[in-house]
């Protein structure tokens, strides 16, 4: 019986491979830090006001320490270990080292694998900021708060770790538990969706050109998916309007405080 490598082996190897983030001059590379760590304060500000727009706030110790490209792949590895990915067979090691890559150079951050921290991977909130040609500092404090409300919504439901650490060992085997995984991971993140989507100019001067240009969630979202080894017939682009279509109905109808807890918390299958 062949021995196959650890994610984290792989992720190691690999991340030699690539570059610690997008080429940039050193004072562009030290703003970016200074900006964000600045966004860290104002998103601790806001995370109350903002959590309290469609939820009850549970208070949250949040740490968003910064990281570079190839840490973040490292990261991403240790998460879906210790979820329980296993690679199984080559196949499976070339999609996993494909997922890692991706993630590596599109991911704005690391969630999910120390509980209450959201690692912000740097480089790519500079490349993407200045692809997007964002106002640099707004842009650090949007994806500070989406960090915060991520490490927020982690605290609040431990259930939906719980949960995907159960599917991820059978999805390999069961395409319906492979499907219910990408389904938890996608309608989680348009949960999130819906706290950023209600900043205002009043929040944020210049958000609405953020909401328009910021970097495609689709990529990240595939390559998660796949990473964990979930399955997604109809394409991760469809799949995420679904989920967004429900968050959206929960939303209008019975709130979203409504499924924040693990007997209402929906299950697809």
């Amino acid at each position: 019986m062949p021995i196959y490598p650890t994610l984290t082996q792989i992720a190691q190897v690999s991340a030699l491979g690539i570059f610690s983030g997008p080429q940039a001059s050193f004072a562009s590379a030290q703003a970016i830090v200074s900006r964000l760590k600045r966004g860290q304060e104002w998103a601790n500000k806001r995370l109350p006001g903002v959590i309290g727009r469609f939820a009850e706030f549970s208070p949250v110790e949040v740490s968003l320490p910064l990281v570079e490209r190839r840490s973040s792949m490292r990261l991403w590895a240790q998460f879906a270990e210790d979820w329980g990915v296993q690679l199984q067979s080559a196949p499976r090691i070339l999609t996993a080292r494909g997922a890692l890559g991706v993630l590596a150079r599109r991911s704005l951050s690391v969630s999910g694998p120390n509980g209450g921290v959201a690692c912000i991977v740097a480089p790519n909130v500079l490349e993407a900021g200045i692809r997007g040609k964002f106002d640099l500092g707004d842009w650090a404090k949007w994806v500070a708060l989406r960090g915060a409300v991520d490490v927020w919504l982690s605290s609040r439901t431990p259930f939906f770790e719980e949960y995907c650490r159960e599917l991820v060992p059978v999805a390999s085997i069961d395409p319906i538990d492979a499907q219910e995984l990408s389904r938890q991971l996608l309608v989680r993140d348009c949960i999130i969706d819906v706290f950023m989507d209600s900043l205002t100019p009043k929040d944020l001067s210049s958000v609405k050109w953020i909401d328009a240009h910021r970097p495609a969630d689709f990529m990240v979202d595939g390559a998660l998916v796949t990473l964990l080894g979930g399955l997604v017939p109809q394409g991760v682009i469809q799949a995420r309007r679904e989920m967004a279509s429900y968050v959206r109905e929960v939303v209008a109808g019975p709130g979203l405080e409504s499924i924040l807890t693990p007997r209402m918390w929906p299950s697809f299958q």
